[in-house]
């Protein structure tokens, strides 16, 4: 996979609302970007752990040599198994969720876990930079999190947003905002907006 140096600057913009250094990135839905590369070179010393549905991407990710534990498996509010459901031939568009008049090239079973099963896997670890992209299902991964957010030991979370999303029972940005303020968090930022597609980047600062 290719990384631009755009993208690289992108992924290094919570760099400005981090006052100290992460001690862990839980990276939900890994997919092709490279965050957990790029702030693992800022932050030497952050361990690294991810979750990624997709095999086809997990199998990739895999082979770039992620430093930590990856999981393949979807963060959701309900355990089971659900069908991840593919959009391109290549593996980089797929979603849990369906998404109307667009044609699915290939599905998959995946197992769903929560939050908090995946927090205790990777050891409940402290300092916890949370990142997120996961199509459409980030309010559904954070609800299944109650421990972990209210643990306290998030302190950082990067979510890609839409207002008005193209997935059926996709969340909306307004939506994810509510529950994070709810759950004690500020919103610091937005970034990164592609108006011709509705999505974003938010960034949440834990209110200590």
């Amino acid at each position: 996979m290719q990384y631009s140096d755009k993208q690289r600057k992108l992924e290094l913009f919570i760099t400005k609302y981090i006052k100290s250094d992460p001690g862990v990135l839980y990276d939900i839905g890994v997919g092709p970007k490279s965050e957990w590369k790029t702030l693992g070179e800022y932050y030497p010393n952050m361990k690294i752990f991810g979750v990624e549905a997709n095999p086809k991407m997990y199998e990739l990710i895999i082979a770039e040599g992620f430093p930590g534990i990856l999981l393949n498996n979807a963060i959701f509010n309900e355990p089971g198994f659900m069908e991840l459901k593919m959009y391109r031939e290549d593996g980089l568009d797929a979603s849990l969720l369906p998404i109307k008049n667009r044609k699915v090239t290939a599905r998959y079973k995946v197992e769903c876990m929560t939050l908090d099963q995946a927090d205790t896997i990777f050891g409940k670890s402290d300092q916890i930079l949370l990142w997120m992209d996961i199509e459409g299902a980030e309010l559904s991964a954070l609800m299944s999190g109650p421990a972990l957010l209210n643990s306290g030991r998030v302190k950082w979370i990067n979510l890609e947003v839409r207002e008005n999303p193209p997935w059926d029972h996709g969340c909306k940005a307004s939506e994810v905002d509510s529950f994070l303020v709810l759950n004690g968090y500020s919103k610091a930022a937005e970034y990164n907006k592609h108006p011709h597609v509705g999505h974003y980047d938010v960034i949440y600062i834990l209110n200590e």
